[in-house]
């Protein structure tokens, strides 16, 4: 199936566009009498009339699969009603109705959800803009939508509030197309749209901020559950402004309050968990909760609950981590909400059940947003920014960093490593080294796997260095995590004093791999392990293959061999570890793909670090830049396919020669 993004300019197109809209939206939602025309069964209302309406189409079948409705300013100024409701006047006194699109209506088909559909609107929207000259867009997306949104490059520019239709929460948000830095930041794919002539934008967002409070760079997004909590955690009770139980009358309130079950703590006991009482949502009716992610008898806090705070899960909303233990920090007394709560009330009382699950998300996005104030006002003063790198960072400029990049993605490729990992036998306990361990990266790896052994990572870069003890201690590594200066091949460490190596996409990197392993085996112990884990560029697949794909390979391969190295290693790998004069214990080949993560995090993972390359060498030609425009467009192609082989090799380190 071929996918075609159109404008639907003739009124036949147009009303077909409007039945669409019925079948999906009305069908699935139900929706105020006033956007509805039943007897026509279609959606229309009178911002239509002067719209740019998108469509996408099976070419095959000409079947509309989803639509996006774009108003422009330089088509039609913005109604004194529209700017209010959308909060434009600011925007509009700022830059004119001529710099900015209001995009909205946007529906895809329940059946292709998920696939290209949706991502090729939002490309479509942003040729529109480009063609047009327009600068800004601003759209209002429901919360639960919100995430994907801030991944192409979208900001809040005003604060989360109840949809009028529904009863949802929505967010208004604002994207600056030719911010160049932001979408690098983000890894927005919108960047690859950009023409590199074109002028950049970064002035109009940092306009946008002076203009409105809420215009800040999305430091934290709930992109799973771990990293939500993670940003939820460091708030404190006292930005949280709503009850669960808001709006509900106390005469319906009292019934479910009497049949709902207690649980009193006395001071340093722990909340009752696996199965000790009915699973559900938590509720502190008085006392506080620390939250914590160890064991023993002097836990770190990460958080403290206050009365009226919620955790635990209700109905697939989670609020706290897996292995997440809550202490009780004084006398306190909590009110359990049963899993099954809300299926009730839904029966006996709807009209309590929406409130309460709107009550709930209503807690849960002010976490939210108050953490991203409380982390972006930190990040703006503080004289140190903490990155967060790619894990093929290396591949990069010594000083690219990726702040914020796909956490999915992150936290897959992550688990991958830490499986792949494990094979090598590293030791449990002692102490294990990471060789150019750069931004930390690696170090923090080899802390997860072996919590109980002292790792160190040697790097020469002081700044890289600070990067890592920083994020360490960001992490809660900092006591399992020690950084030295230091070259690969040249360790500050004595003779034999480690006992394991972890050699992470370190040796396609330097001219002389052989020496970096020999110096592996000087500092471990006899009998210690080295792990060795790089890339292949020889084994890269791409279906289907750019024209330009050959030429864009020969010319990494010679960029890599000018700064010393090769990214071809992994072949090399047993061979080397061998001329080392270690004895090989086992090889093996990883072909990352789709199987393994979803396209476009792999897309992201394996041409990023590449893109990054090319451009601190100063060589993105027109051609190259056409080359990888087409691999990041990857994901939108159907049939399109990636693979990706990383290489582990693993070895030991002789017994010393006791013969005279």
């Amino acid at each position: 199936m071929y996918i075609r993004v159109q404008q639907a300019i003739e009124p036949s197109d147009r009303e077909e566009v409007f039945r669409f809209r019925y079948r999906v939206q009305a069908a699935e939602l139900g929706l105020a009498p006033g956007d509805v025309d039943r007897l026509r069964g279609w959606i229309r209302d009178d911002q239509d009339e002067h719209a740019r309406i998108l469509v996408a189409v099976d070419d095959s079948s000409g079947a509309i699969l989803g639509t996006l409705r774009a108003l422009l300013g330089k088509d039609t100024p913005f109604s004194a009603e529209l700017a209010d409701s959308h909060d434009l006047s600011s925007m509009i006194v700022a830059f004119g109705d001529e710099q900015l699109c209001l995009s909205g209506m946007f529906m895809v088909d329940p059946a292709y959800r998920g696939q290209t559909v949706a991502s090729q609107l939002v490309a479509g929207l942003v040729r529109t803009m480009l063609d047009e000259g327009v600068e800004i867009d601003v759209c209002r997306v429901e919360m639960a939508q919100a995430r994907s949104w801030f991944q192409l490059g979208y900001r809040p520019y005003g604060p989360i509030s109840q949809a009028s239709e529904r009863g949802e929460l929505e967010v208004p948000l604002a994207l600056v197309l030719r911010d160049r830095a932001y979408l690098g930041r983000t890894g927005s794919p919108l960047i690859h749209l950009l023409e590199p002539s074109a002028p950049d934008r970064a002035g109009m967002a940092q306009r946008l901020r002076e203009l409105y409070p809420h215009f800040e760079d999305q430091l934290v997004t709930p992109q799973r559950l771990g990293a939500f909590w993670a940003s939820v955690a460091h708030t404190t009770g006292s930005v949280r402004t709503a009850s669960i139980f808001d709006g509900i009358d106390q005469h319906h309130l009292d019934p479910i309050l009497r049949e709902l079950p207690t649980v009193r703590l006395a001071a340093d006991r722990p909340v009752p968990r696996d199965g000790e009482y009915e699973e559900g949502l938590g509720l502190i009716l008085r006392g506080r909760l620390g939250l914590t992610m160890e064991e023993g008898e002097r836990p770190f806090f990460a958080s403290v609950l206050q009365p009226g705070e919620v955790f635990g899960a209700l109905e697939g909303i989670p609020t706290s981590p897996p292995g997440a233990r809550l202490l009780a920090l004084e006398a306190t007394e909590l009110l359990i909400l049963p899993d099954a709560l809300l299926a009730r009330l839904d029966l006996q009382a709807p009209e309590t059940a929406r409130r309460l699950r709107h009550n709930l998300g209503s807690i849960l996005a002010g976490r939210l947003d108050a953490t991203n104030r409380q982390v972006a006002g930190f990040m703006r003063g503080s004289p140190e920014r903490i990155p967060v790198t790619h894990p093929d960072q290396g591949a990069a400029s010594p000083h690219a960093t990726r702040a914020e990049p796909s956490q999915d993605a992150g936290s897959s490729i992550e688990q991958i490593e830490l499986d792949l990992l494990g094979r090598a036998g590293l030791p449990q306990a002692g102490t294990l080294l990471a060789p150019s361990s750069g931004d930390g990266q690696g170090t923090f790896l080899l802390a997860r796997l072996h919590p109980q052994a002292r790792v160190v990572g040697v790097e020469p870069d002081p700044e890289r260095r600070a990067t890592a003890e920083a994020q360490a201690q960001v992490l809660g590594l900092a006591d399992h995590c020690t950084y030295l200066a230091g070259e690969a091949a040249r360790s500050p460490l004595e003779r034999g004093t480690v006992d394991g190596v972890y050699l992470r996409l370190a040796l396609h990197r330097h001219a002389d791999p052989l020496a970096v392993l020999r110096e592996a085996g000087r500092v471990v112990r006899p009998g210690g392990r080295i792990a060795v884990l790089d890339i292949d560029d020889g084994g890269l697949l791409v279906h289907p293959e750019p024209p330009g794909f050959l030429q864009l390979q020969q010319r990494l391969d010679q960029i890599q061999r000018q700064l010393g190295g090769d990214r071809r290693v992994g072949r090399r790998l047993q061979d080397l570890l061998q001329q080392a004069g270690l004895g090989l214990l086992g090889c093996t080949v990883l072909p990352l793909s789709p199987s393994d993560l979803s396209l476009d995090q792999l897309v992201e993972l394996v041409f990023q670090p590449r893109a990054q390359l090319l451009a601190s060498a100063g060589v993105l030609d027109p051609r190259i830049e056409a080359t990888l425009a087409e691999l990041f467009a990857l994901p939108t192609i159907p049939g399109a396919w990636l693979c990706a082989p990383v290489v582990l090799a693993w070895a030991e380190a002789p017994a010393p020669d006791l013969r005279f």
